[in-house]
C-alpha cells in the first residue's frame, strides 16, 4: 500500500468517478479504493475534502444536512480545424 495524504486519495477518488457527488459520511472511517490500492480514511476525512473544496480543488454542494463532493469538470475542448492553405502533402520523403 502507497502512502498518500488524505486529500491525495480524496482527489484522486473523486477525479477516477468524475461528475459522481459522493456525501462527506462517504469518506469518514472507511476503506477507500483509488486504482488499485485501498486507503484507510479516518474522521477527519470529511474536514479534509472539505479543505479540498475551499481550495477550488474539488466542488461542494448542500443537500438537506450533508454536503456532497465531485471533483471539478474537465474542459472540454473543441476541435479546431487547420488551414494549411494548399492540398500539397506534408513530409513526403522522395525515395
Amino acid at each position: 500500500m502507497n502512502k498518500k495524504s488524505v486529500s491525495t486519495v480524496i482527489l484522486q477518488f473523486l477525479q477516477e468517478h468524475q461528475g459522481e457527488w459522493y456525501p462527506t459520511y462517504h469518506f469518514c472511517n472507511r476503506e477507500l479504493y483509488v486504482g488499485k490500492d485501498r486507503y484507510w480514511l479516518g474522521n477527519d476525512a470529511g474536514r479534509k475534502a472539505r479543505g479540498l473544496a475551499i481550495a477550488g480543488k474539488i466542488e461542494r454542494k448542500h443537500d438537506g444536512k450533508y454536503a456532497y463532493f465531485r471533483a471539478k469538470p474537465i474542459p472540454k475542448l473543441e476541435a479546431k480545424q487547420l488551414s494549411f492553405g494548399s492540398t500539397k502533402a506534408y513530409n513526403m520523403v522522395k525515395t
